[in-house]
């Protein structure tokens, strides 16, 4: 049995990346406050978000879709590491 890999089959926690085309309409931020997001050169839109489900997931890419964005990239992240503990 091959098991995949998609990123959507794995439990826990994740970090992702979202690009879209810029700008974000002004009704948008209250749907973004739990997101990170940067405006980039270029006027598109770089979201970094945390969610704790694939559920969640599909929940701010259907965000996304109900504003009417257009989804450039979607990538997920590597976690972040906290740095080591210095040795004495």
């Amino acid at each position: 049995m091959v098991r995949s890999t998609n990123a959507c089959d794995e439990a826990g926690p994740a970090q992702y990346v979202v690009r879209v085309a810029g700008p974000l309409p002004a009704l948008a931020a209250h749907w973004f406050e739990d997101l990170s997001v940067e405006v980039l050169a270029d006027g598109d839109v770089r979201l970094s978000v945390t969610v704790p489900d694939p559920a969640a997931l599909y929940g701010v890419l259907a965000r996304l879709r109900d504003l009417g964005l257009t989804l450039l990239s979607l990538v997920r992240s590597a976690p972040e590491v906290p740095p080591p503990h210095a040795l004495d």
